[in-house]
């Protein structure tokens, strides 16, 4: 994150640098030719560079299908097997907000942190072998906020816990990631000013089975999501095709 409430470091970088190169990244949205829009959860998700259009599509089809979240999490919620919420991350520099969630949701059961923030469970490296998709599916919650709050700022954590199946817990991107792509009714918001509303919902999430199904029943992305990501992709080839071709 390059804005003003980010890391120190990042603030010399503010202007992605644009009188230096032919073309910068970067998640804010500039009116520069030689600015590109590309997020860091495209680099980060299951989008390779050489991923075609029909991939993408098949992919979001997938997740947006019911069954691959409610028959995966009902079966798990009556096994010995279902976990509650985890958290993984390596730590709350910026905000409180990641302990401040860990706390809140331990009222309702113990938050299992296997990053090194907060850490109380080695099961991602003797059970899991670091694979965090792996480890998230057991899960029913994923806490994922953001680093920072900053409109646009949407990294791959949110993408992580939707391609694990479980419901966001999330705070960042001034309230609304990537609103072209997701759907925000599929995800659980954080808001400092009343957390009260978070805990309210998650408790009737766990007591609720016929709302706890309804819930993971919406679709995580939206129907043109697909047609968007590859927008992004594909104009992103155009741009370093153009500043190739110039050199």
């Amino acid at each position: 994150s390059l804005q003003p409430n980010s890391f120190t470091w990042c603030q010399p970088y503010r202007d992605y640098c644009l009188d230096e190169m032919s073309l910068s990244l970067g998640y804010d949205t500039l009116p520069f030719d030689n600015y590109y829009r590309f997020p860091v959860w495209v680099f980060y998700s299951w989008f390779r560079p050489s991923v075609s259009y029909g991939e993408i599509k098949a992919c979001i089809r997938e997740i947006n299908n019911k069954n691959y979240r409610l028959a995966n999490k009902q079966e798990l919620k009556s096994s010995a097997n279902s976990q509650f919420a985890a958290l993984l991350a390596r730590h709350d520099k910026l905000t409180t907000v990641r302990g401040d969630l860990v706390r809140l949701l331990n009222q309702i059961q113990p938050v299992c942190c296997a990053g090194k923030y907060l850490h109380n469970t080695d099961e991602l490296q003797t059970k899991y072998q670091n694979d965090k998709q792996e480890y998230l599916r057991q899960f029913r919650f994923n806490i994922c906020p953001e680093n920072s709050d900053s409109e646009g700022y949407t990294t791959e954590k949110i993408f992580d816990a939707i391609r694990a199946g479980c419901i966001p817990i999330y705070w960042g991107s001034e309230g609304c990631p990537e609103p072209e792509i997701l759907n925000q009714e599929a995800i659980l918001f954080y808001d400092p000013d009343n957390p009260d509303a978070l805990l309210q919902q998650v408790r009737r999430l766990e007591s609720d089975p016929e709302y706890y199904a309804e819930f993971i029943s919406r679709p995580p992305f939206k129907e043109d999501a697909a047609d968007k990501i590859w927008q992004m992709i594909d104009g992103l080839r155009d741009k370093l095709e153009k500043v190739i071709n110039q050199h």
